[in-house]
């Protein structure tokens, strides 16, 4: 019988740490299930850990533990000499370790009820950062990586950001699972190799007594400097399209991440083709083309609207705001020439 040869360790802990992840991403989604939430922080902490030692292993770095008879470095330890190593930067890792954190408490004892906000947000990063160093470490299992992972929501979510600003707020008169969810996050945050865990005693003695609970916390930093994920389920009738877009917020908003849904009607709001544009203007149609182009009105929703057809590509639509943008300009402008490089 022919030998077949075993595969490297480390290939073998990047299998089963993908394995892992879909497991957890697949549990999550779920609709049924009463311990869903613990059974994901348990699967994505398993990934990364086996994620991080196939790291390791591969780069020839240590993973046992000193005089423990062959015992590994358990996963917060992991995820810190990812860290230290740059194969993750701060913000990564303090994402993962607040998941570890989580996870640690739910093995051990009881968590408290998260908010989806804040579960959305922990396993969209993880998932997203989990790939990322897949496709930089593991080339050969990129195709592993592809696809969509979604799951059906109704609800108007916040964002982690705003969730935790709601529940810090309240935490000097809020509820023991409030103080105890902000504790474990924050541990997570606060955790390094040369200290242990903060404990949930020293964690309220630290910072519940305080006037202003938020700006003495780490997790301040962690989400003023991290990007904001939310669900936002879109419905419209056909002959609508969404647009979405990103703005800089104005600091008087109270939301993190709000999201400002405008619905069009395209054939009253974007009323002509470029050919009636030319008709109107008595050009050709590749001259408003080309004028639209070079007046850069293409691709700005105020004047224009790309609608995606089966059997002709991209129809393009212009809005009245275009024909007076296009009119007034011809006017000022009538050797306007589009077909040269430069104009005056």
């Amino acid at each position: 019988m022919k030998r077949v040869k075993a595969k490297r360790e480390y290939l073998r802990l990047a299998e089963s740490a993908i394995n892992a992840m879909y497991t957890a991403i697949d549990n999550f989604n779920g609709v049924y299930g009463k311990y869903k939430t613990e059974t994901t922080l348990i699967l994505l902490t398993n990934a990364w850990e086996l994620l991080g030692k196939s790291i390791l292993v591969k780069n020839k770095h240590e993973i046992s533990l000193p005089n423990q008879h062959g015992k590994t470095i358990p996963a917060e330890i992991t995820i810190n000499k990812l860290h230290n190593l740059k194969f993750l930067d701060q913000h990564q890792s303090v994402l993962l370790q607040q998941i570890v954190s989580l996870r640690n408490e739910s093995i051990h004892y009881l968590i408290p009820k998260i908010p989806q906000e804040i579960q959305h947000h922990l396993l969209y990063f993880s998932c997203k950062f989990f790939k990322e160093l897949i496709m930089a470490n593991f080339k050969q299992y990129a195709d592993r990586m592809e696809g969509n992972f979604l799951s059906i929501a109704f609800d108007n979510m916040a964002t982690y950001a705003d969730k935790i600003q709601k529940i810090v707020g309240q935490l000097r008169r809020g509820s023991e699972h409030d103080k105890k969810l902000i504790w474990l996050l924050e541990r997570g945050i606060q955790f390094n190799e040369s200290n242990n865990y903060i404990s949930q005693d020293e964690f309220e003695r630290q910072y519940i007594g305080k006037k202003k609970i938020m700006p003495h916390l780490k997790i301040n930093d962690f989400i003023s400097n991290a990007e904001m994920v939310r669900m936002v389920p879109i419905q419209a009738p056909r002959g609508f399209t969404a647009d979405i877009k990103l703005t800089k917020s104005n600091k008087k908003m109270n939301e993190a991440l709000p999201v400002m849904i405008k619905k069009t009607h395209i054939e009253d709001d974007y009323p002509y083709l470029t050919s009636d544009l030319a008709v109107k203007l008595k050009k050709s149609t590749n001259f408003i083309a080309k004028t639209s182009t070079n007046l850069k009105l293409r691709n700005n929703p105020e004047y224009h609207q790309a609608i995606r057809a089966s059997s002709s590509g991209v129809i393009n639509r212009y809005s009245n705001q275009a024909l007076s943008y296009i009119t007034k300009f011809l006017e000022e402008n009538p050797q306007y020439d589009p077909y040269k490089k430069k104009n005056k």
